[in-house]
């Protein structure tokens, strides 16, 4: 969950960055669409879409299915929409000075990146990790196809309970979940010295 929050967080700022500085216009257009699409879908349908993909090798790519890689993609994909906002609304707040004075003293893009861009919007990098790590944490829908017994994540595992009749130890189950999407809330506000909704631009 950590590792697909962490990446949809990143993948969030550089699609920002490239919707807001591309002088493309039909790139901007076609990575706003495609970034928004997964909120169109149910969580269900997106699961079994990704199960038809990686059930079976495919290629070079190796079955997935019965894996946490599979797990990781799929949240990453299912929660762009959240990180992709965040970045696009951080980058449109982002005027290109201040890249364009580390360009003028020779930083490679790389280097704005992580000296420039990234250090200004941490608070927008943060959101676009911890709004994902909240949604995937609590969400079900688009696990129960995805997860077996051996790659439970809290959700199907606390759902598992229930279906052997452990109603209470099920319950515990997501008084955890709560409290950790709660407390981790907390400490990466902490730790990043933001607010989960300034990243957001309000």
């Amino acid at each position: 969950m950590g590792l697909a929050s962490i990446g949809s967080g990143v993948l969030g700022i550089l699609v920002g960055y490239v919707v807001v500085r591309t002088p493309v216009r039909a790139l901007s257009v076609f990575l706003r669409q495609v970034t928004f699409l997964p909120y169109l879908v149910p969580g269900i349908a997106f699961g079994a879409a990704y199960l038809s993909l990686f059930a079976v090798p495919r290629g070079p790519i190796p079955a997935l299915y019965g894996t946490y890689a599979i797990l990781i993609l799929a949240l990453m994909a299912d929660q762009m929409p959240y990180a992709s906002r965040a970045g696009i609304s951080a980058m449109m707040q982002l005027g290109k000075d201040p890249e364009e004075a580390a360009q003028i003293i020779g930083a490679g893009w790389f280097q704005r990146m992580r000296r420039v861009v990234i250090p200004i919007q941490k608070g927008s990098l943060v959101t676009g990790i911890m709004l994902p790590f909240i949604s995937g944490i609590k969400g079900l829908s688009l696990f129960v196809i995805l997860a077996v017994p051996s790659t439970d994540v809290l959700t199907t595992f606390s759902l598992r309970l229930v279906d052997y009749n452990y109603t209470q130890a099920a319950n515990a189950v997501v008084l955890i979940i709560a409290a950790i999407a709660y407390f981790g809330t907390l400490l990466a506000q902490k730790l990043a010295g933001v607010n989960l909704a300034e990243g957001l631009g309000s």
